[in-house]
Formats: structure tokens, sequence, C-alpha cells
């Protein structure tokens, strides 16, 4: 057959079903109670997701004999290979028991000669191969037909050998320098959530406080602040003829802003005051969250932000979904201006950021919430506090629903915000600004060490199986022999079996 890329002389190219018998897998009737939760071990893509082991005793699911006999599945012997054919193409394990699997594998059953771990590092190696070769509208699958030609360079059975001890040496090296890499990172967090959470106690800027007492406020001020810049903002609306005043959103000329009392909440420096959100929120613009139902993408439609796009501290905007404008107008309260604080409280919670001037005209989900304050508290000041230890263990405690979980409007409306002055939240700003910069760049630069460290896995696979990952041994039987034995003792069995009939 013609080879894909060029290898030593003592190798052969060949085609998959030729090295092993190709099985199919298959699922019982999930209706016949008695199919299910038997002796039989049995697998589904689902069980690899996130696996990192090369074999594989059993999966969350095992069937009976007469699972076994009134389905598709085979039980296949201890080291067979298993490829995932489909959602998604991949995936592949060693199984160190008898096994079956379901119709998203399909395995092959090594023959004498064939070391079943270089199959494994093979398959490994070839995902985009077989996923050139697959099929399919929704989602591809590669059949097992195509799955049975796929192209493989076969070494002398002693040299696969050494491969494979050659490629996990270098594999070993690889996991320790991701250890320590997922060890730094983890480290990282523990300085973020650290520096958080004594910025909200005030000791990042003690300093500042004791150099500017002129600029610190005591609490009464703070509050005299608020309630202030909530007046002139009802007082401009009452001259806007674009508001309309309902019994929901009613004017109150003073709205009165009182201090919160919580003896569960962190202590605080004498300057600072516990305040409710809701008091910094705009009147004209409660907490709201967005879009329940976004429908199709629709090109040129309103971008719309997602939990997926709102992690903690910045937005993720490689892919934000644009919708038809006619939902979006349905929720006109939630279309984005720049400079509100988003926060998700559905689904992946823990994302917080400031919405930059450039998403103005943005809308977002349902899962994601907007919060528009007054100037008593900058919007900066306000993203880290919501990242901090203290509001994270806050929604914790409140969190509500078992596979889906969230924080509803009403109690995020609850949230106990620490305010100092204005002057004291710049200075915290800029501490944490200058700190997350340098945890920001060690973060990336660590990103990077792991892309190059799976670039280098890839690079090592690609070297193993062009045959320049080890020297060859002049005394090992060509792979020509090997290739030749195995097709002559499948031709003898299968006479055997035919003259038996």
């Amino acid at each position: 057959m013609n080879e894909l890329w060029k290898t030593p002389r003592s190798w052969e190219w060949t085609e998959l079903k030729k090295l092993g018998d190709v099985v199919s897998g298959g699922t019982p009737s999930t209706k016949v109670e008695e199919y299910w939760g038997g002796e039989i071990n049995w697998i589904s893509p689902a069980d690899l997701t996130k696996y990192k082991h090369k074999t594989i005793a059993k999966g969350a699911k095992s069937i009976s004999e007469a699972g076994l006999q009134h389905s598709s599945a085979k039980l296949m012997p201890p080291g067979s290979v298993h490829f995932s054919s489909r959602a998604p193409i991949g995936y592949v394990v060693i199984s160190s028991h008898p096994m079956c699997t379901n119709q998203g594998f399909k395995s092959l059953v090594p023959y004498k000669g064939v070391f079943n771990e270089f199959v494994f590092y093979y398959l490994k190696s070839a995902k985009q191969l077989a996923e050139e070769r697959a099929t399919g509208t929704t989602f591809k699958e590669i059949s097992g037909t195509a799955f049975s030609k796929l192209p493989i360079p076969v070494p002398p059975t002693n040299e696969q050998v050494r491969i494979v001890a050659k490629i996990e040496e270098l594999f070993s090296e690889l996991d320790n320098g991701i250890e320590s890499l997922n060890t730094a990172r983890k480290q990282l967090e523990v300085y973020r959530q650290a520096i958080l959470k004594h910025a909200f106690a005030g000791h990042l800027s003690g300093k500042w406080r004791s150099t500017n007492a002129n600029g610190s406020r005591v609490p009464t001020d703070i509050l005299e602040d608020i309630r202030q810049s909530r007046s002139k903002i009802n007082a401009e609306l009452k001259h806007n003829s674009t508001f309309q005043s309902t019994k929901k959103n009613k004017f109150k000329d003073s709205p009165r802003v009182e201090a919160l009392s919580d003896e569960a909440l962190p202590e605080l420096p004498t300057e600072w005051v516990y305040v409710n959100i809701n008091d910094l929120v705009r009147h004209d613009r409660p907490i709201s969250y967005g879009v329940i139902k976004l429908g199709k993408d629709e090109f040129g439609g309103v971008p719309t932000l997602r939990s997926s796009n709102v992690r903690k501290l910045f937005l993720d905007l490689e892919y934000v979904k644009p919708i038809s404008p006619a939902i979006s107008d349905h929720y006109r309260r939630t279309l984005l201006k720049g400079g509100e604080v988003i926060v998700t409280i559905r689904g992946t919670l823990g994302g917080v950021s400031v919405v930059p001037d450039s998403c103005e005209g943005y809308n977002i989900s349902r899962e994601v919430a907007v919060i528009d304050t007054v100037d008593s508290i900058m919007s900066e000041y306000l993203q880290y506090y919501i990242a901090s230890p203290i509001i994270e263990n806050w929604f914790k405690q409140r969190l509500r629903g078992v596979a889906y979980t969230g924080i509803n409007l009403a109690t995020l409306r609850e949230m106990p915000i620490a305010l100092c002055s204005r002057g004291e939240q710049q200075e915290i700003v800029n501490v944490l600004d200058e700190g997350f910069s340098e945890v920001n760049r060690i973060s990336q630069e660590i990103d990077y060490a792991l892309k190059k460290n799976e670039a280098m896995r890839q690079s090592i696979l690609k070297e193993a199986f062009s045959g320049r990952l080890i020297k060859q041994d002049p005394q090992d039987e060509p792979a020509s022999d090997l290739v030749r034995r195995i097709a002559s003792t499948k031709h003898d069995v299968k006479r055997t079996r035919t003259k038996n009939k």
C-alpha cells in the first residue's frame, strides 16, 4: 500500500484490519432492566471523558449475559484496543479485563506479534487521520470499514516494544513538567484569592488611609454620598421623556440608604461600611438577567454574552453568539452601554467582569446578570469585590438547584458590599491591577508552556511512528515477515473453518 510518510526499510505499511480483528460495539435495550447491571464490563465514550489512564477495567455501567446475547455488543479479551469512533472521535484505551463497548467504539483485538500498546499510541497520533475519513452531518463518525482500512506503519515486534518504552519514558518527563505547571497554577489562584481577601479587609490600602486622612470618609458620609447620587439620577429621570415612571419604578426624591449589620460578614476598617448592592444600583435600571431563549445564530444579529463568555475578571470574546434583533429588543433592559458589571448567576458560576465600551449594544443571556451602579462605587472595584472569597462563599451558601445550580435575582439583590471612599477604592483598584497584571503574565506563560508540552507530545509520536525515535536493530525480524505470517495464519484459520462446515 502507499506510504503516508517515509519509514525504515525494516518496517511495513499495512491496514489495521491486517493486524487484528476489528470489532464494533452495541447497546442492549435500555427498556429491559434484566439486560443491565450484570457481571459483563461495558464502556461508552462518556467513560473516557477526561480519562487519563492507558487501561480501563470497567465503565460506569455493566450488562448481563442476556444483554450481551440480545444486542450487537461483543465480548473482547483483555488487551483489546478501543477507539471512540464518534462523539467524539479519538479516545483510545486498552481493556485490562474482558469487555464490551457500545456502538461508539471501533475496537481491535490484536494478533500475536502485534503489541497492543504500540497500536494504542499510534491511534492516539492518528486522530486527525480518522477524522478525515469520517462521514456524517450532525456529527462525524468513522465507520467500521473506514477504521479497518486506516493505514499503520508496522515495525518489527521487538522494536514495537522498544518504541513504546521510549514514548513512555519521554511522556513521563512531560507529565512531571505538567504537574509542576499545574501546581504553579494552583499557587497563583491561592495568591489571587489571598490578595483579594486582604484588599477588602482594608489591608492593602491601610497606608493610603493613614496618609490621606482627609480623603477618607466616615460611614455616614459614604451613605450620604450614595443617597445624593441616587437623588441626582432620579431628578434627571423626571425630566427625561423616554423614562416612564411606573408603580414598579416609582420615584423616590430622597432614597434612604442604611448600613448593613451582619455578624457573619468579615470585620471592616472603621472608615468602611457594608451596604446592600440594591442601594448602589441606578433606579432606572434594576439588577436583571438577560434573554431567556437566544434562538439560532443570526448573521449580523445582536452579540449576546453567555456564561461561557464571562470569566473571572475578564471577558472571553473569541465567540459571541449573535441573536435576532427582534428577540434582543424584548430585553432592552439588559442592553449594555459599557461600564456596567456583569456576573454569571446560573450554570458556570464565578464569572464577573466590567463591560468594556467596545461591547456597547451587546446583550446578555439569562445566565448573566447586569449591575449598573451609581457614581459612589467604581465598576472596577465592584468586579474585584464580587470575585473575592467573601462573595464567593456568600454565593455558595445561597445556591439553589441540583443539576443546574444558580443564584436568583432576589438573592443577588441582597448581596452585601464593603464600601469605602472613592479615593480609597481607586487605591485598591490600582494595587490590584498591578498585582493581577503580574499574575496574568505568569498565567499566560503557564498556558504557553502547557501548549508547548502538548506540541512536544505530538512531536514525540510523530518521531516514533516515523522510525526516528530509537535506532533499529538489524537482528530484528523484518516487519514484512510478521505481516506475511499473520496473513498466512489468518488464511489457514479461515480454510480450516471452511473445511469444518
